[in-house]
């Protein structure tokens, strides 16, 4: 969980971006051995909610530019790079 000093300073710095251009966003996930609602692994668990993520991404005009996994990391098991037209159409 993040400190909430730190998720504060985030907040107002992603606040201060611009809002002109492309954004890339990258994602890292890192899964449980079980979702945390019981209903199978952390995998099915991120399965279902990429499900309803990418249905969100497109009606943003959102795309997924590249997406992995990550062999032998400490900080995530996949990598996803999202692509938006720019920061104020991101953060929508």
């Amino acid at each position: 969980m993040t400190p909430p000093a730190v998720a504060h300073l985030n907040a107002d710095f992603l606040r201060s971006l611009p809002d002109d251009g492309p954004v890339v966003m990258v994602n890292l996930v890192k899964l449980r051995d079980r979702a945390l609602n019981g209903d199978g692994s952390g995998w099915d668990a991120y399965q279902r909610y990429s499900a309803a993520v990418v249905k969100l991404l497109k009606r943003r005009a959102a795309a997924i530019l590249w997406a992995g996994t990550v062999e032998g990391g400490a900080l995530a098991d996949h990598v996803i790079l999202a692509v938006k037209e720019s920061f104020g159409k991101f953060r929508e």
